[in-house]
């Protein structure tokens, strides 16, 4: 990925998303802006734009996804790591 893409559509001329929010501008430290690209290099074809790449880390981040996570709601400390 390049400093300079599209910000509004992804790689595939897709909008990022149907429901639109308020934008959010942020820096990246130069770790996680390669460790950002590294995801979005192992992702099928057509690979996300960074955008769509932070909307979907961020989408299933907050959803929880992967294995061993608990739900926000069932948080406590006997079920601490």
């Amino acid at each position: 990925m390049t400093q300079g893409q599209d910000l509004g559509a992804s790689n595939n001329n897709h909008p990022i998303s149907d429901d639109i929010g308020g934008a959010i501008s942020l820096r990246l430290p130069e770790s996680l802006g390669a460790a950002l690209d590294a995801w979005i290099a192992s992702q099928p074809e057509p690979r996300p734009s960074r955008p769509e790449a932070i909307l979907r880390v961020l989408a299933q981040a907050l959803a929880g996804v992967g294995a061993g996570s608990i739900p926000v709601d069932d948080l406590n400390a006997s079920n601490d790591e």
